[in-house]
């Protein structure tokens, strides 16, 4: 049974414990060259029975396993280190695009009332038979747009100078809470 130990100490290359290490130098001094780990020309499955050298065999095999399993892990540490910056970097360049797509809706929004107010101002300066001919002409939201920044009075006579049914429509839109539609769109 020491001897078993004292090849297993020696395989794993561990420290030999004291009382076995006594018994090897009595050893030693009886039976001539025992296991060192300072004699490389030594083999130290040789003083082993087939029992013990299956049991180092298989401590050596269980060994180089784990070996590779921690390689393995290393590796797979250093690929998700990498997969961790790149997710960093795509994050931070979304951020900014988002930012960026912020800013141009922003702009868009600041230019598109802009335009806006600049045409309710030119409506309110028209006939009203000229400007619901024009407004005739342009996008329902627009001229939606436009009739609600102008005066009732005003609105009112350019929707009696188009014809019923375009009034009808445009007198429909107005009626209807934007904020109410975006709100029901949400829920659904």
């Amino acid at each position: 049974m020491k001897r078993a130990l004292l090849s297993l100490c020696l395989v794993l290359g561990m420290a030999i414990p004291g009382s076995l290490a006594r018994s090897q130098q009595d050893e030693e001094e009886t039976e001539g060259p025992q296991p060192s780990l300072d004699n490389p020309a030594y083999d130290e499955t040789q003083c082993l029975e087939p029992e013990e050298l299956l049991v180092v065999e298989l401590v050596r095999s269980r060994h180089r396993e784990l070996d590779q399993r921690e390689e393995l892990l290393v590796l797979r540490e250093q690929a998700l280190m990498v997969h961790k910056t790149e997710v960093r970097k795509e994050i931070e360049h979304l951020e900014a695009l988002r930012l960026e797509i912020e800013s141009l809706l922003q702009r868009r929004a600041e230019a598109r009332a802009e335009g806006t107010a600049a045409l309710v101002q030119m409506v309110n300066q028209m006939k009203p038979k000229d400007a619901a001919k024009m407004l005739e002409l342009m996008e329902t939201d627009v001229v939606v747009t436009v009739l609600e920044d102008l005066q009732p009075r005003q609105a009112g006579r350019i929707l009696g100078a188009m014809p019923p049914a375009v009034a009808a429509e445009l007198g429909s839109n107005l009626a209807i809470d934007p904020i109410a539609m975006d709100e029901e769109g949400d829920a659904s």
